[in-house]
């Protein structure tokens, strides 16, 4: 398998898992844990914009994260 076709399919199972909302209830009472005031809703558009970001992430950048 192409390594841009294994990243690809990571990436969608990435996605997957970080709608899930256990996910999304996890880690809003992880951040709880350090700052008040956070919302489900703030976890939640959170795991939503890594999506994004990932695409503007430089590719050294990314195979370091």
């Amino acid at each position: 398998m192409p390594a841009g076709d294994f990243e690809a399919a990571v990436i969608d199972q990435l996605r997957f898992v970080f709608r899930q909302p256990e996910i999304i209830v996890g880690t809003w009472k992880a951040a709880r844990l350090h700052a008040d005031g956070i919302s489900e809703a703030d976890a939640h558009a959170a795991l939503r914009t890594l999506d994004p970001l990932w695409g503007r992430i430089a590719p050294p950048e990314q195979q370091a994260a």
